[in-house]
């Protein structure tokens, strides 16, 4: 199945082979093997000290070789700051102020698009911190943060990341501004929430700014489902229904293998938007339980032959 050309596909700079640390190396690699861009986790994988100059040099620099460059801003979460440990360090303690410095270096390199993460799955699941108050006061936060955003002209993209489901992101979207919140939508972690990948993708359809590529198996286990993960093309996911003309795609290999167990009621109850639509659509997809693929070189040789040249 091909699913896009490769040339309209950015990479995650640690799925590149080798995974280099320098920006440039990165960029070299990714024009190799054919990609358009290339994903960064943070400006400081690319300017340490924010300089402008570096920044605006390395634009530059990938711009002469038509790879764009894109970014995330880590983890976002107003009772885990201590996640935010580079946004803090930008703004010397201040995460306002680390925030728009972030946003203005990402501005030297051509970039108003960052993406962010709201946690991992263990928060969702956190008996000290019921995660309706987490998602409710980093919309607070992520209030605060968006006359920085207005300022700037851009826009976070909250990632469809394993702890939070599209219909939670979506609340956080419109209650904070589209013009300010996006949508970065991975559909093989909607999966972990019992969502149908394809209702998912209807569901924050207005607010997508960004596609994540990888594949998945789902597969019964004694306590409901698990996903494992497996090349790009070979899983349950229906590329060509989900792939709107418009929003960037990045190929994003991820590393979890995470169960659903919505046999256990506990488990289920912490899941409140779920359906019994799309957990039947879930099920349908799902077979014995096999091993995941692991293995990141396997993986990438798969999706150059998914994202042909």
């Amino acid at each position: 199945m091909m699913i896009a050309a490769r040339r309209r596909v950015e990479i995650c700079a640690r799925d590149l082979p080798g995974a280099p640390a320098d920006p440039a190396e990165a960029v070299g690699k990714a024009r190799e093997l054919g990609f358009g861009g290339v994903h960064f986790p943070s400006v400081t994988a690319i300017s340490a000290r924010h300089e402008t100059r570096e920044l605006a040099e390395f634009a530059a620099f990938a711009a002469d070789r038509q790879v764009s460059v894109s970014l995330g801003v880590g983890m976002i979460n107003a009772y885990r700051l201590d996640r935010a440990a580079e946004l803090l360090a930008a703004g010397s303690g201040d995460l306002l102020r680390g925030f728009g410095r972030t946003l203005a270096s990402a501005a030297a390199l051509g970039v108003h698009e960052l993406t962010a993460v709201v946690g991992i799955e263990a928060d969702r699941f956190d008996a000290a911190i019921p995660w309706p108050e987490q998602l409710r006061a980093t919309g607070d936060l992520l209030a605060r943060l968006a006359p920085a955003l207005r300022d700037a002209g851009s826009r976070l993209l909250i990632k469809t990341h394993e702890e939070i489901t599209t219909f939670e992101i979506v609340r956080l979207v419109e209650s904070v501004g589209p013009d300010v919140l996006g949508v970065a939508f991975d559909p093989v972690n909607v999966v972990v929430r019992l969502e149908d990948p394809v209702a998912a993708a209807r569901r924050v359809a207005p607010h997508v700014r960004a596609i994540h590529l990888d594949d998945a198996w789902l597969c019964r286990t004694s306590r409901g489902l698990a996903r494992r993960m497996c090349p790009l093309g070979r899983g349950i996911l229906d590329w060509p229904r989900l792939l709107p003309g418009d929003a960037r795609l990045v190929l994003d290999f991820h590393r979890a293998e995470l169960e659903l167990p919505y046999f256990d009621q506990a488990w289920l109850a912490a899941q409140p938007d779920a359906t019994c639509v799309e957990l039947a659509a879930l099920a349908a997809n799902a077979a014995a339980d096999r091993v995941p693929v692991s293995d990141l070189g396997v993986r990438l040789t798969a999706a150059l032959d998914a994202l042909p040249r």
